[in-house]
């Protein structure tokens, strides 16, 4: 596949997608910052309704290690609007990264106002989506094992 992947993932978990035409390593990437207040929208005149031609267009920036002076960047075109936190990058050789943001729910400025999502940290895992949550689930399995062991005796 070549280009933007629209929401992939669950909607618990959308992940922006994107294939790029080069052999780079994502795995270098260590921060991921999406440019939402330069978002662009247009519409595909030949689409059946407004919202199935609505396409939207958003600056992103990666930085390849915490110290490096080199940024990447790229436009995300999607059409589906989803929450810009989570991402799949995979280059020519079809090796993916799968970028997950942490999260908190911070009030407005005086505390009073609607709460927002504010990013805190990336963390950067190998391979796609499902082989993160793959992992993810059976390191919560070993977790849980020595619990349900300590109980049993």
């Amino acid at each position: 596949y070549g280009g933007g992947l629209d929401g992939l993932g669950s909607e618990a978990a959308t992940f922006g997608g994107v294939a790029f035409d080069t052999s780079y390593d994502f795995g270098k990437i260590s921060r991921l910052q999406v440019d939402c207040d330069n978002t662009q929208e247009t519409i595909d005149p030949s689409a059946g309704t407004p919202d199935e031609g609505t396409l939207r267009a958003v600056p992103v920036v990666l930085q390849p290690g915490h110290n490096s002076p080199v940024k990447l960047v790229f436009a995300y075109v999607y059409r589906v609007q989803h929450p810009l936190h989570h991402w799949v990058l995979q280059n020519s050789r079809g090796d993916q990264v799968t970028l997950i943001s942490t999260l908190t729910l911070s009030a407005g400025p005086d505390g009073a106002g609607s709460p927002t999502l504010r990013q805190c940290s990336m963390m950067v895992f190998p391979g796609g989506p499902e082989r993160v949550l793959a992992q993810w689930l059976a390191a919560e399995a070993c977790k849980e094992e020595p619990a349900a062991e300590a109980g049993a005796g």
